[in-house]
């Protein structure tokens, strides 16, 4: 049976995202000429397209965040982000996501957008931002397994992540079968397993959790 022992501190408290009153239009086969727009506007800080669920950056400034923290994936100097790290990268000021030539998407509303494409966004993010402060490299996860991390200091591409994240939330039932797949999971991958479990004041509980056999 799996065996969970504590792993990390809880985190800061995040604020509760509020809900968006009007829509948003989002208008991604446009991005080309958002990109002009924000060439033209000649703005420092470096700006996203929304595409979908995902957003882009382009150019010199796609290569900086991903040398920055290795952010999202970077291919011909164009860098996808995911949901969870545009909205981290928009918190800390790091990037702002357009929506048309004088508009740019808040916080809140950026969450709101990505809600209607994966309702557990808000909690995916409370774990990616908590372990992004502690130091980690946090890489977007498979077969239900919220996250892949790195060790501090670690080099996407050079070093292997030795860690998947499993994220809850506290009180929500976890079914047996379910845990020991994921323990099973990690084992024949070789990586340590850790179970984030988020609390209603947005604080973040982790667990690693081995099989024990008896």
């Amino acid at each position: 049976m799996p065996m969970i022992t504590t792993f990390l501190n809880p985190s800061r408290n995040l604020y509760i995202p509020v809900k968006i009153s009007s829509a948003l239009f989002i208008f991604p086969i446009f991005h080309y000429i958002y990109l002009a727009i924000v060439i033209f506007m000649d703005i420092e800080t470096p700006i996203a397209i929304l595409v979908n669920d995902k957003t882009v950056i382009y150019g010199k400034d796609a290569e900086n965040l991903w040398k920055m923290g290795f952010y999202g994936e970077i291919r011909e100097e164009v860098l996808t982000l995911l949901p969870v790290e545009t909205l981290y990268l928009v918190e800390n000021g790091k990037i702002r996501v357009c929506l048309s030539k004088d508009r740019f998407l808040s916080f809140n509303e950026l969450l709101h957008y990505f809600l209607k494409y994966d309702p557990e966004v808000w909690i995916k993010y409370i774990i990616y931002s908590d372990l992004r402060r502690k130091g980690y490299i946090v890489k977007s996860g498979f077969g239900g397994i919220s996250f892949r991390v790195y060790e501090k200091g670690a080099e996407v591409g050079k070093s292997p992540a030795n860690i998947i994240v499993y994220g809850v939330i506290e009180g929500k039932p976890i079914g047996l079968n379910e845990l020991k797949e994921i323990v099973s999971t990690a084992k024949s991958l070789k990586k340590e397993m850790v179970l984030a479990i988020v609390n209603g004041q947005c604080e973040v509980a982790y667990y690693k959790v081995s099989e024990v056999f008896t």
